[in-house]
């Protein structure tokens, strides 16, 4: 198991915490995923940091559960900066991927940043439908989603 899935499930650690520890930096989706949880709450960032992103979209990840943990932090990054737009592009795809070998707490945290998009596009019927899946897909024993 990849170490980023491994303390993403396993642990209640922030994304940022995790990926300090774990990213390999010769993997360019790791790094642009750590530079993303770095500037999560930072008001200006580096436009740049668009372009990377979605570069790292295209490039993918070689772990289907890592990428879409990635897509999904992805969708709630260019939310809160009002790029709807691009967090459905983004969201588009994570629908695409095959969720048969990905992890339920990936697929819940999926379901979540899907949450967060309908609510920043006030489609408050959509948020609740996707809050409710992603509940029902998680372990209520899960460190990552403490009930």
């Amino acid at each position: 198991m990849h170490p980023i899935l491994r303390d993403f499930i396993n642990t209640s650690e922030r994304l940022v915490n995790i990926l300090e520890k774990s990213y390999n930096k010769d993997q360019y989706l790791e790094t642009v995923f750590l530079r993303l949880t770095r500037g999560f709450g930072v008001e200006n960032i580096d436009n740049n940091l668009y372009i990377e992103l979605d570069q790292a979209i295209v490039n993918g990840h070689q772990d289907a559960s890592v990428y879409l943990i990635f897509i999904s932090f992805a969708i709630s990054f260019t939310c809160i900066r009002k790029q709807t737009e691009r967090s459905r592009v983004i969201q588009s795809i994570g629908f695409s991927l095959s969720k048969e070998n990905i992890y339920p707490e990936v697929q819940s945290y999926f379901m979540i940043s899907n949450a967060i998009l309908s609510f920043y596009e006030r489609k408050q019927n959509e948020c609740e439908q996707c809050t409710k899946a992603s509940i029902a897909l998680i372990n209520k024993k899960s460190p990552r989603f403490v009930t």
